[in-house]
């Protein structure tokens, strides 16, 4: 009796729950290019960035992405959202999310309004065909991202193309 109390609080430890936690945890890097276009101003560049993944199960999951462009001005652009995956090595995922654009651009006059100097906001679909997973490594290739971008005085597309993304499972 003894030692299936001792089995039961071994296994509801917090060390047990941190262990599954970790494992659908995924943090990487990718290098990519942006462009927002709005009648006000153009926001975007090329560069690199931070990611990270939380998978629910084996097909939904949310990210968090960070990454900072330089070009047209430079900026930082951050990415939140979430998508569906395939379940095996090829995992393609199709995914929308929300972006917003902080700092630089290149402005262009609207009317009498001096340009605008708020963040960029955008809703984006997405989708990675080129994704591969092997005992939790992912690689991607040629990611797109598209949809409307807004700084709030005008409406525009809002696209972006990840070239490269490495992630591992922190539950290794």
């Amino acid at each position: 009796m003894k030692g299936l109390l001792l089995c039961a609080a071994l296994a509801s430890s917090p060390a047990a729950a941190e262990a599954s936690l970790r494992s659908r945890v995924t943090v990487g890097l990718e290098s990519l290019g942006a462009i927002s276009l709005t009648s006000a101003r153009t926001q975007g560049g090329i560069g690199g960035g931070a990611h990270a993944a939380f998978a629910f199960d084996a097909h939904w999951l949310a990210y968090a992405r960070a990454a900072w462009l330089f070009g047209l001005g430079s900026h930082t652009l951050l990415r939140v959202g979430g998508g569906w995956q395939r379940e095996g090595v090829w995992r393609p995922l199709l995914h929308g999310g929300v972006v917003l654009g902080l700092g630089g651009a290149l402005d262009f006059s609207v009317g009498d309004r001096p340009p605008s100097r708020a963040p960029t906001l955008g809703v984006v679909l997405g989708a990675a065909l080129l994704r591969f997973q092997v005992e939790g490594v992912t690689v991607s290739a040629l990611e797109l991202e598209a949809g409307l971008s807004t700084e709030l005085i005008a409406l525009g597309p809002r696209a972006t193309l990840t070239l490269l993304s490495l992630g591992v499972c922190l539950g290794l």
